[in-house]
């Protein structure tokens, strides 16, 4: 009987469906904690070591600050790029340098709409503007990396993970659904067979054997299909004085964001993962502190 508990725990972990509840003991441990130089951990950061161990990784909370700035970095010359790119647009189009604008950028459709204009007249002349400047400058990258800032992971990975899911198993994301109990359904035969291998198989990573994004794969589509709105990846963003920013959740990002206070380590994992927004484990591992 102890053999067969211990059977269904390791499966259990294998799918890491067990790491919230560990989580939440060792949060509650670990808050307020101080090292040797008097520098207070935000409550994350003993879970978060320990996580990264778990990853298979040497790379340690210090190595993902210093990913983390660098991912900021890009992200605001990128900022800065479309700043000047809208610049010289609007310029081009006769706007005055006055004119602020909101817009809404769908990352599926890779179309953007004027939501607000501070002058009707120059509407045609700004929407050309910003459809050039949209050419010149990875807009993409910058709507996923603002979602992932602000903690909203399943609509950055959405289409990554819709896209994985037809090259490795020819299966529609469409279909998928998840039950009361927890399990995925209308999975097709190479799917249910891959699924099947996760539960019975504690070396399984679906990265390696599949070419899917991340090592685990029914914890991640089951996060991805269980939000409803995932499928909808749409960034607020507006162009005020010369400058661009989103307005996605509490993180705004634009040219400035490289100075982003990097003092809880859920900021920092999110910068860190924000430059790699094709990278699911970290998130995987480590769901809560993306909250």
């Amino acid at each position: 009987m102890l053999k067969n508990i211990s059977g269904m725990r390791r499966r259990i972990s294998a799918l890491g469906l067990s790491a919230n509840r560990s989580s939440r003991k060792t949060l509650k441990q670990t808050s307020g904690v101080k090292n040797n130089s008097g520098f207070k951990y935000d409550r994350f950061s003993n879970i978060t070591s320990d996580s990264l161990k778990e990853l298979g990784t040497s790379a340690s909370l210090g190595d993902y600050r210093v990913k983390a700035a660098k991912s900021m970095l890009t992200l605001s010359k990128s900022c800065g790029n479309f700043d000047d790119a809208m610049k010289k647009n609007l310029s081009d189009e006769g706007v005055p340098e006055n004119i602020s604008f909101k817009f809404d950028y769908d990352v599926n459709s890779g179309e953007a709409k004027i939501t607000e204009i501070s002058d009707e007249k120059y509407l045609s002349g700004v929407q050309n503007a910003l459809n050039k400047s949209m050419k010149k400058v990875d807009i993409d990258s910058i709507a996923n990396a603002s979602k992932i800032l602000n903690g909203k992971m399943t609509e950055a990975y959405y289409s990554v993970v819709a896209e994985a899911l037809e090259k490795c198993f020819g299966q529609d994301i469409s279909e998928l659904s998840v039950d009361r109990r927890g399990n995925i359904m209308g999975m097709n035969r190479k799917m249910r067979d891959a699924v099947a291998s996760e539960l019975s198989n504690l070396r399984f990573n679906a990265k390696s054997q599949y070419g899917f994004p991340s090592k685990k794969l029914a914890s991640v589509v089951k996060s991805v299909i269980s939000d409803k709105s995932a499928n909808s990846n749409v960034s607020h963003m507006s162009f005020e004085r010369g400058s661009f920013k989103t307005a996605d959740g509490d993180i705004s990002v634009g040219k400035n964001c490289s100075s982003l206070p990097m003092k809880d380590t859920s900021i920092v994992l999110r910068a860190a993962a924000a430059g790699d927004p094709s990278s699911l484990d970290l998130w995987v591992e480590n769901g809560d502190l993306f909250k």
